[in-house]
């Protein structure tokens, strides 16, 4: 399960999974709805967004088992991403680009697409992707914002879905019904490959993702060590808003606590703890954020 291709079709109803980045298929499975726009990875489950039935999936790995949804934003929804922690979406009638606080219905931000008829979108580590069929380009975005930093041409006449495998943007375009990697964040097409399907409309990138671990002691004004604290792990959306994830209780003699399966490390996290049920807010600012790989 590492750097093989997925796409869904339009016509067919699938979600596919490719040997690599070839026509060869290894997995496929119908899609949860009749109309597969897009598709995106976490790291570890796959994302799929429908527009007939306007909701955004979550998936148990690679598979049909959906773990969560919501409904889109909007009436027709085209594209979904991930990036940074946050799912990333894209609606038709809107012509809105949609940032999510993590993977729910909730907006953080959000704004008007480049183009008439936004249909995908991606993250390449620091910037959003998007493409329209309207203006038929594909954009780099500055970070999550309108501002384009690159565009080009895409190498059909009705691009669709775009990702990013870590070095090199993917598209894939329902009228050449063609699968595209380029060189880098460019136009020059290092492959490609014909869809499954005669109507490919989504890609993304299957990669074995990097989870993280915050580890922390809980201790009191004076610094000294505080077991068997209550301690909350907020995640700073940094638009004067937090998001709470999770508690856990500290150790009862060394104040240890640790929040294990963060899946961003870009993010800011906030911990605060209490002990006996009293408002008093303990120092846990001495917390550490590390790589695990899955």
């Amino acid at each position: 399960m590492t750097n093989n291709i997925l796409s869904c079709d339009y016509n067919t109803d699938k979600i596919y999974q490719h040997d690599g980045f070839s026509s060869s298929i290894l997995d496929s499975f119908g899609s949860p709805g009749s109309a597969p726009r897009d598709l995106a990875w976490d790291g570890f489950n796959l994302l799929s967004v429908d527009a007939s039935i306007k909701k955004i999936y979550k998936h148990d790995g690679f598979s049909s088992t959906i773990l969560d949804c919501f409904d889109s934003p909007y009436s027709y929804p085209q594209g979904v991403g991930w990036g940074s922690g946050d799912a990333l979406s894209c609606d038709y009638n809107a012509h809105k680009i949609y940032q999510h606080d993590g993977f729910t219905s909730s907006i953080q931000d959000c704004f008007g697409s480049p183009g008439a008829t936004p249909r995908g979108v991606a993250w390449d580590g620091s910037n959003l992707l998007s493409v329209d069929d309207s203006t038929d380009k594909i954009y780099k975005h500055d970070g999550f914002s309108s501002s384009i930093l690159d565009c080009f041409s895409a190498p059909g006449v009705q691009a669709k879905g775009v990702a990013w495998d870590g070095s090199n943007l993917l598209s894939v375009d329902i009228e050449t019904t063609k699968v595209y990697k380029h060189d880098g964040f460019s136009s020059s097409i290092l492959d490609c490959f014909s869809g499954p399907g005669p109507a490919p409309t989504g890609v993304s990138w299957e990669y074995v993702g990097v989870s993280y671990k915050l580890e922390g002691i809980t201790k009191d004004k004076d610094g000294n060590v505080l077991g068997s604290c209550l301690c909350f792990l907020f995640r700073d959306n940094q638009n004067n808003s937090l998001r709470y994830v999770r508690f856990v209780l500290s150790d009862s003699v060394t104040g240890a606590y640790s929040f294990a399966g963060l899946l961003d490390n870009d993010a800011q996290y906030i911990v605060v703890a209490w002990k006996d049920d009293t408002p008093h807010v303990f120092d846990v600012t001495d917390h550490v954020l590390q790589p695990v790989l899955e």
